[in-house]
């Protein structure tokens, strides 16, 4: 009895078919990233900077309002000295 061995000529068509087709839908797609790339990147950055604000932003008004809390409370202490 003989073996099967390898692939017929049929089979390796067909593979060969499909290959060639993913790389028609994929080859394009790369080719946009890399062109994409600088676009999206900056993007990236302004929305790291934004956030970046944001947060420093909310840390200063916090510590506006402490300073603003301990100068207030300093205030009232040389208000209430004075009058003892």
């Amino acid at each position: 009895m003989k073996k099967d061995a390898g692939y017929t000529l049929v089979e390796l068509v067909v593979m060969v078919i499909i290959q060639a087709m993913l790389a028609t839908i994929a080859l394009p797609k790369f080719i946009n990233i890399k062109q994409d790339a600088p676009s999206v990147s900056t993007s990236k950055a302004v929305v790291s900077v934004s956030t970046s604000k944001a947060v420093v932003s909310v840390s200063t008004s916090k510590d506006i309002a402490q300073r603003d809390e301990a100068y207030r409370r300093s205030q009232l202490k040389q208000i209430l000295h004075k009058s003892t």
